[in-house]
């Protein structure tokens, strides 16, 4: 199979943590409640970026990570496509946790 396959790269977060992590810290004592919702979506997406990782580093497909931030994967057969989509639903389903989870603890932050 020659094909090749580009998708949005999904294996990293969007959202620095670190940043996040290190706001929390400025703000503990001014808004307490803030503080906390911002060290939780820290946390959370530190997670979410371990866990992305990790998927990605178990696709055993050969792959580019192009100048625009999306990776072209070269699968050489249906058994490769396959392993591809289900490592591409779970880093989805991944992301789409992160985003609800970032949601919340930005309404429990006001």
């Amino acid at each position: 199979m020659a094909a090749t396959i580009t998708v949005d790269d999904v294996w990293r977060v969007r959202g620095d943590w670190r940043a996040m992590r290190e706001a929390a810290l400025r703000l503990r004592d001014e808004r307490r409640a803030t503080a906390d919702a911002l060290r939780r979506s820290s946390a959370a997406l530190r997670h979410g970026q371990e866990l992305l990782a990790v998927i990605l580093d178990r696709v055993d497909v050969p792959m580019t990570l192009d100048d625009d931030g999306r990776l072209t994967f070269y699968p050489a057969d249906a058994d490769d496509l396959a392993s591809l989509r289900r490592a591409e639903l779970a880093a989805r389903e991944i992301q789409a946790a992160l985003h609800t989870i970032v949601a919340s603890h930005r309404a429990a932050a006001r």
